[in-house]
């Protein structure tokens, strides 16, 4: 069985590929390309692609393309999980800070480039504490996400004067799904939840740095 699509699900997808590998001998092969390339394979290569998981349903002219290739589907729920901040934060002593606390406007505010620095004001009014003078770097997706979807959806939803301002800002529509990241500065982009979690635990390049992606990448690396 071969599928693609989400990284922000292919924890999950792998533990249960291995599963029914030793439990069942059957082999499942999964691509962790993206939520928009899982959409794309599936409808294009109908003869190598048997399902493909992603955050979004299809989208647009997707549907089009999948009756122009004579391909049917059928949604299933497959996996729950929560979308975290994973962040790289030392304090004055060295100590790596793992009790940070961020509203839903502060989050925006990074992720829109509206707050750039950790010593913010808005930032100690959360926190409670006042953090060292260091750039935020928002590490944000490459790729087509599902997970930059769900995010984006999550930010309209709580912080919609401030995402609405944002995406405008983009010529975007703030009620259609955000799939690719709009453009931000001083931001650094990276394929793939791995990527994302990858960059912000480099401890030379990470510090600093704000990523979102499923939960399990930041406990895999030790990482609040």
């Amino acid at each position: 069985i071969n599928g693609s699509g989400s990284t922000w699900s292919a924890v999950a997808i792998d533990q249960w590929r291995a599963d029914v590998a030793n439990q069942l001998g059957l082999t499942v092969n999964y691509i962790a390309a993206g939520s928009s390339y899982g959409r794309q394979y599936y409808i294009a290569l109908g003869d190598q692609t048997d399902f493909a998981v992603s955050e979004i349903p299809f989208v647009g002219d997707e549907t089009d393309q999948l009756k122009a290739h004579n391909r049917t589907y059928q949604y299933l729920p497959i996996v729950a999980g929560g979308t975290s901040m994973m962040y790289n934060l030392k304090d004055s002593a060295g100590r790596r800070i793992r009790d940070l606390r961020l509203s839903v406007d502060t989050i925006t505010g990074i992720f829109t480039g509206k707050i750039t620095n950790w010593n913010d004001p808005r930032i100690k009014a959360d926190y409670g504490k006042s953090l060292p003078s260091l750039a935020i770097t928002p590490v944000i997706r490459s790729d087509g996400s599902g997970t930059s979807a769900q995010f984006a959806a999550y930010l309209a939803h709580e912080s919609p004067k401030l995402w609405g301002a944002f995406v405008k800002d983009k010529m975007l529509d703030p009620k259609m799904p955000v799939s690719n990241y709009p453009d931000l500065p001083n931001s650094i982009s990276q394929k793939g939840s791995d990527g994302i979690a990858n960059y912000v635990a480099n401890p030379v390049v990470g510090v600093g740095a704000i990523g979102y992606m499923e939960a399990a990448y930041a406990t895999q690396r030790n990482f609040p």
